[in-house]
């Protein structure tokens, strides 16, 4: 495609962006090189039918790519408008289009999402074998009003929710009952910790492998990836982990108790 061309088929989809909202203004800190190569290389191992996102970010990049190769469905959902005008914008310009990605509002109440939102966009409970649960954004992830205040205005409106609202735990359990695997990110936190097994509908047919990563040089995340014991890719982990180079831990514990 000609520069022209790129040119005008940039400035004609800003003109289609969300108002108020523009676009994020500032950096997320990212899992690295290593854990997009193990993302990839698990994509086609799995090879999900359909992939359920929360939370969209540089691994909706991925998600949109791999479905785009493999004729899958991918879902990505996502409540802030700048988040979703940035990703949904990364998206086009690869050339994947814009059905992937669907804007899902908070609840009023800040417990999760719109519950009637998120069945709607879901709209087949139980279709989804493959999960990134990164989302919703929680006000005790952040260190104080200054840290807020970096990523968030307050125009744009309530940027906050909570990952262990019962019903929202459910509505995520309801849609991915046929999951082959799930990944969950901030799990170095308690509260986060303790929903893995509350979105799985039988917690003991999976195993649980823990990566951990430094976002920033003094921050230590976690995030925990969830295999159907009865997948093949099971028993092809080993090998994966030792040609991407990426050690995954098996017994891992937040320590913020």
């Amino acid at each position: 495609m000609r520069l022209n061309d790129r040119v005008a088929k940039l400035r004609a989809f800003l003109a289609d962006l969300q108002y108020p909202a523009k676009l994020p203004f500032a950096a997320w800190g990212t899992k690295g090189f290593d854990f997009w190569l193990f993302l990839s290389v698990l994509l086609k191992e799995v090879r999900p039918r359909a992939v359920l996102e929360l939370g969209c970010g540089r691994s909706s990049t991925f998600f949109a790519d791999y479905a785009h190769a493999h004729d899958a469905i991918y879902l990505g959902i996502e409540s802030d408008l700048r988040w979703f005008n940035k990703t949904n914008l990364d998206v086009e310009l690869l050339g994947f289009g814009k059905r992937h990605l669907v804007h899902v509002e908070l609840a009023p109440d800040g417990s999760w999402y719109s519950l009637e939102q998120f069945k709607a966009a879901s709209s087949n409970p139980g279709q989804f074998d493959f999960a990134l649960i990164d989302a919703p954004n929680e006000k005790r992830f952040f260190a104080g009003p200054a840290q807020i205040a970096r990523y968030f205005r307050p125009k744009d409106g309530n940027p906050f929710g909570h990952r262990d609202d019962p019903a929202g735990l459910a509505a995520i359990k309801s849609v991915l009952r046929d999951c082959t695997v799930m990944m969950v990110d901030d799990v170095h936190k308690m509260h986060v910790f303790k929903t893995l097994d509350r979105m799985l509908t039988d917690p003991n047919s999976y195993e649980k492998h823990y990566f951990i990563y430094h976002p920033h040089p003094t921050t230590t995340n976690a995030l925990c990836i969830c295999l159907k014991r009865s997948a093949p890719v099971v028993d092809r982990m080993a090998a994966i982990l030792d040609w991407v180079g990426v050690r995954l831990e098996r017994d891992y514990r937040p320590v913020d108790e």
